[in-house]
């Protein structure tokens, strides 16, 4: 069971970013707006860098393939994310306030489950390491080691 909710849950984190970088890279120039002027190469150019790190990650993430890595390079983004768009915004008026808190708070729950995702797949065997240092092969530790037994 635990092994299928932690694939369950793998898939439903990773395919909505696959779907934003996929939103990021055809809306870019709709999008540019919300580049903060701060960031140089315009704000076309860091909606691609983007997009290109949502899909890159999702990929990630739904392969098996670096997985630790990819919620870490996740997590940095939604973290940018939240000091320089939606954090700056939550002082305006009327909607676009109530927006950026929405998006802010979305944003943050998603960068929490991103940090407890790069922690245990860090964890789990076959999956590029983790708290023991066979990597998560078949050594005496993993064999009892119910994270180690997770193989989604």
């Amino acid at each position: 069971m635990k092994k299928h909710l932690f694939m369950a849950g793998r898939i439903l984190f990773a395919l909505p970013f696959l779907l934003f970088g996929g939103f990021h890279l055809m809306a870019a120039k709709d999008m540019a707006g919300f580049v903060p002027a701060m960031f140089p190469g315009g704000g076309e150019f860091w909606v691609y860098v983007t997009g290109v790190i949502f899909i890159a990650t999702s990929l990630a993430i739904l392969a098996k393939k670096w997985m630790k890595e990819a919620a870490l390079l996740l997590a940095l983004q939604l973290l940018i994310f939240i000091l320089t768009v939606w954090l700056p915004q939550l002082g305006a008026e009327g909607q676009q306030g109530q927006v950026a808190m929405v998006n802010l708070l979305k944003d943050l729950a998603l960068l929490g489950g991103a940090l407890t995702y790069a922690g245990k797949g860090a964890m789990m065997k076959g999956h590029g390491g983790g708290h023991c240092s066979c990597g998560g092969k078949d050594c005496a530790h993993c064999k009892d080691c119910s994270d180690c037994k997770v193989d989604a």
